[in-house]
């Protein structure tokens, strides 16, 4: 499990990193980059980091109760929460740093990991309700930051660009 874990560790960072890279770079070149950056790469690279992201924080878990940490109880409760809440950050994180890329690519990342998210909140339900809870406390937070970074994009696409007067 520990082996398993250290590549999916390693895959996170290298998804990440391209992830990162790919919303940068058809950012910075906006009128020159071809639509396949936009409409094709981003949205492929997002939905990839997306569903890695959760798959890690799944793996530390299953990793966690491999090595004896128990999966249930209060110990279980808390491991589990405190995934929930640390992948919720890195999720507005990242969503908040892939802003100003292409839509779709942070549209894909956020989709792949709230749809994690609602398969955690639907099969742990029988196990710990509280974990569901959490998980779709997370969820909601998560959507609210994909909305907003939507929404401020949209705002900032629709603005006419200032133009200065030459005097």
């Amino acid at each position: 499990f520990i082996l398993a874990q250290v590549v999916l560790v390693g895959v996170f960072a290298a998804s990440g990193l391209a992830y990162l890279r790919v919303q940068r770079q058809i950012a910075e070149a906006r009128a020159n980059e071809p639509l396949s950056g936009r409409w094709l790469v981003a949205p492929t690279i997002g939905l990839l980091f997306g569903w890695v992201s959760a798959a890690t924080l799944v793996g530390f878990a299953t990793t966690l109760t491999a090595l004896g940490l128990p999966g249930v109880g209060i110990v279980g409760v808390l491991v589990g929460g405190a995934l929930l809440v640390a992948g919720g950050l890195l999720a507005s994180a990242v969503l908040l740093a892939g802003r100003f890329g292409p839509t779709l690519g942070y549209l894909a990342y956020g989709a792949a990991f709230l749809w994690a998210l609602a398969a955690i909140v639907v099969n742990r339900y029988d196990v710990s309700e509280i974990i569901t809870a959490i998980a779709a406390v997370i969820a909601l937070a998560v959507a609210a930051v994909l909305l907003v970074s939507w929404r401020e994009a949209r705002v900032r696409r629709l603005r006419p660009a200032r133009t200065r007067t030459v005097r």
